[in-house]
């Protein structure tokens, strides 16, 4: 029995940076965005505004994009006949309001070094901006911990997924972390520290 992908919580900033894609082995192979902190994105649970939704559907067949915004960015949505419930509540929704999302990560290449990411939606609810606020502490609490992650693995003079996994990190995070450094090589970590503090800050706007 397949084991079901862990839904992580990674910001805006964090996925639109991503540009690696891995593909699992086995006979159903999964798919992978590799993030520069070595989020391993299968499925996410993201939490935002939803700022604005389209019927894009034709031929009397519904299908909704819509853009849900968190503190350092935008993600992009569709759902249509194949995920029905999401498409279903992206039809009663008036923007702005704020939604939970838990989907699968996409990624589409048009042409070469050009990749567009979204998430197909396996269910959207409409929540309350306390339970916005949660997903951003807790978001930020697994981004510091990726950002650690690399820089452990950033230390080795070869980081190996055995090597972080003994200093405590869980092994799929150890695993994209390695990929991460040798794909993106020169990851700028404060950058991604910088975005932690931004999203922080609008918890604590007087901060």
């Amino acid at each position: 029995m397949n084991q079901r992908e862990v839904a992580w919580r990674v910001f805006a900033e964090e996925y639109n940076s991503s540009i690696l894609e891995h593909t699992g082995e086995g006979e159903k192979p999964v798919s992978y965005i590799i993030t520069p902190l070595g989020a391993k994105i299968n499925r996410m649970h993201i939490t935002g505004v939803v700022t604005d939704i389209e019927d894009v559907g034709e031929q009397g067949k519904s299908r909704y994009r819509a853009r849900i915004t968190d503190p350092t960015g935008t993600y992009y949505i569709s759902a249509g006949e194949y995920q029905p419930s999401a498409a279903m509540a992206l039809s009663k929704m008036s923007p702005p309001a704020f939604a939970a999302v838990v989907g699968k990560s996409r990624a589409y290449t048009p042409e070469e070094g050009v990749k567009y990411l979204s998430i197909r939606p396996e269910r959207i609810r409409e929540v309350d901006a306390e339970a916005r606020d949660y997903w951003i502490l807790e978001t930020a609490k697994s981004t510091l911990e990726r950002i650690e992650a690399v820089e452990e693995g950033l230390k080795m003079a070869e980081p190996t997924v055995s090597a972080l996994v003994k200093l405590g990190y869980p092994e799929n995070l150890a695993d994209g972390v390695v990929r991460a450094i040798e794909f993106y090589k020169d990851i700028d970590l404060r950058r991604f520290r910088t975005t932690v503090a931004e999203a922080l800050k609008t918890l604590v706007p007087e901060a």
